[in-house]
């Protein structure tokens, strides 16, 4: 089975991480949204978890952000 998902930031935030885990806990995927109104959208399978958390420091800075 395949669920459609899609993640928007709503409002004004930190930057958040969007991982698509596989069933043995690997990332498969990753999105970042920084901005309102960004979205991601993903096909999520049986099995594969998505993980949303704000992003680090250490991830804004080696993105050139702040």
């Amino acid at each position: 089975m395949t669920t459609k998902v899609k993640i928007e930031l709503a409002q004004k935030h930190m930057p958040v991480v969007v991982d698509t885990l596989r069933s043995d806990g690997t990332v498969a995927h990753t999105q970042t949204l920084s901005e309102l109104g960004q979205e991601a959208l993903e096909y999520v399978h049986s099995g594969q978890v998505l993980r949303v958390r704000e992003m680090t420091t250490q991830e804004m800075h080696n993105l050139g952000m702040r």
